[in-house]
């Protein structure tokens, strides 16, 4: 499908596949699965956006699951399956469906332990009502995992009560049991694995062990992209692994894979995983090939805004002003409650790029002068400020000895050239000594380099690497 549909096409597929797939497990007798207009209400959308369609069906599944449509969700969930369908941005609708399946409430919404008790209790009753149903025992070990989540806390490990300890314990337990007793069904399903490995993960399986386990979910199915966010995951510094170990992994995967399929693959598992939070400074994924994926992604599945929204915050994470400004424009207000969690977070995201762009211009060892602006002034402006900084750094590496971080440096100015806004990528020596330097100039709040009336610059962008100053700094 693609961003141009209407979602009673959706409905129409639904309706169609569904007719047609014997329910799972219970003998050769043919259901029509196609729910109720009431359990499908957020599947009809209009419009030529298709943000609101990971919603949509994990709404539609809980709605299924709340009024006890074992037959349609069992339905639906063959479906998907053996069909493999996927939604514009190219994730599986069955993931999508066990997503809607996982918590008493649908993200960013939080459950408490009084929706756990109650969810937990009713969703018990699927697989005791339909026992020969994989969909359903995967749904319940899933539920199990998140709800084991919820009772540890999200804190480091000591900040876990011993009663949270316990229930965490417990209930990963009775996952796995759940999942063991699942492998004997004749329907295989991809998502037991992805849940294994959040049990793997949770239990502390060796690295040997997850890995294997990783193996065999991909040769079961080497497109179900849960697998490897699930494994990149376990192997990060957060959870013992060593840094960039993630970032090597998924790149001998995709070229493993290779093409444009491994293309996406890199895409859909490092823009996913590359989330705004604090430990994406862990990652190291490729930029550009973070963009190659994107591009292969819209060239087999065609526009999805769910995809420009995905790009947009891997652009804001990498620091792309002028990209992530150019992708706000193409999404405009197309934007996704999976991606960004809230507005106000799209909306400072928003901002920040259209403040550092159109006139945000790269500085780095690899980028030309000449190749990227149309006025001389520019140069001279840029060129000055960069041979400024390079003094600074320099300085400040005499300083403070010991290792020191790439960082890129921002410097936003008034019409006239006066110094108004700067910013690091990191807080480690020397960018904090550098922006200590540049803080005492902002506040003389005079123009340190002249610039062009006739062309007065917004901002600049530097990267800085320390390496390229160590030996000239220990020789001053």
């Amino acid at each position: 499908m693609r961003s141009g549909f209407r979602a009673i096409t959706v409905a129409t597929l639904l309706a169609i596949g569904c007719g047609t797939v014997n329910a799972v497990g219970q003998g050769t007798q043919r259901h029509s699965c196609f729910p109720a207009n009431k359990y499908t209400a957020t599947l009809e959308l209009s419009g030529p956006s298709d943000t609101g369609l990971v919603r949509a069906y994990e709404e539609t599944a809980a709605r299924l699951l709340t009024h006890k449509k074992y037959d349609e969700l069992d339905c639906l969930a063959e479906r998907f399956r053996s069909k493999k369908e996927q939604l514009p941005e190219g994730i599986w609708k069955l993931d999508v469906i066990y997503s809607g399946l996982a918590s008493p409430v649908i993200s960013p919404v939080h459950a408490t332990e009084e929706d756990w008790k109650l969810y937990l209790r009713e969703l018990r009753k699927w697989p005791l009502a339909r026992p020969k149903s994989i969909t359903a025992r995967v749904a319940l070990a899933e539920a199990m995992t998140s709800y084991a989540w919820y009772a540890r806390g999200n804190g480091m490990g000591n900040t876990v009560s011993a009663s949270g300890w316990k229930l965490f314990g417990e209930y990963m337990a009775e996952a796995k049991r759940i999942l063991d007793a699942a492998s004997d069904l004749p329907v295989k399903c991809p998502e037991w694995y992805a849940v294994m490995q959040d049990i793997a993960l949770a239990q502390g399986w060796s690295d040997d062990d997850r890995r294997a386990l990783f193996d065999q979910a991909v040769k079961f199915e080497p497109e179900y992209y849960q697998y490897y966010r699930g494994y990149a995951t376990t192997i990060l510094p957060k959870w013992g692994g060593e840094v960039g170990a993630a970032a090597k992994f998924l790149q001998e995967a995709s070229d493993r894979v290779g093409g444009d399929s491994g293309d996406i693959l890199y895409f859909q598992t490092a823009a996913r995983m590359t989330c705004g939070c604090n430990e994406d400074q862990e990652l190291g994924f490729s930029w550009p090939r973070i963009q190659r994926g994107f591009e292969a992604l819209k060239k087999r599945h065609g526009t999805s805004f769910e995809a420009f929204n995905l790009l947009a915050r891997a652009a804001i994470k990498n620091r792309e002003a002028m990209v992530a400004d150019r992708l706000f424009a193409r999404i405009g207000d197309q934007w996704s409650e999976e991606v960004w969690q809230s507005r106000q977070r799209f909306e400072s995201s928003r901002k920040w790029a259209s403040q550092w762009s159109p006139s945000v211009t790269p500085l780095s060892k690899t980028e030309s002068d000449d190749g990227n602006t149309k006025y001389d002034s520019d140069v001279t402006f840029r060129t000055a400020w960069k041979e400024r900084i390079a003094v600074w750094t320099q300085k400040c590496l005499r300083e403070n000895h010991g290792d020191a971080k790439q960082f890129d440096l921002y410097l936003g100015f008034t019409p006239n050239g006066t110094l108004k806004q700067t910013f690091a990528t990191n807080s480690d020596e020397p960018a904090a000594c550098v922006l200590r330097e540049l803080s005492e100039r902002k506040a003389d709040k005079l123009p340190l380099i002249e610039a062009s009336p006739d062309h007065p610059p917004r901002g600049i962008r530097l990267e800085i690497d320390p390496a390229d100053f160590t030996s000239v700094a220990s020789k001053k």
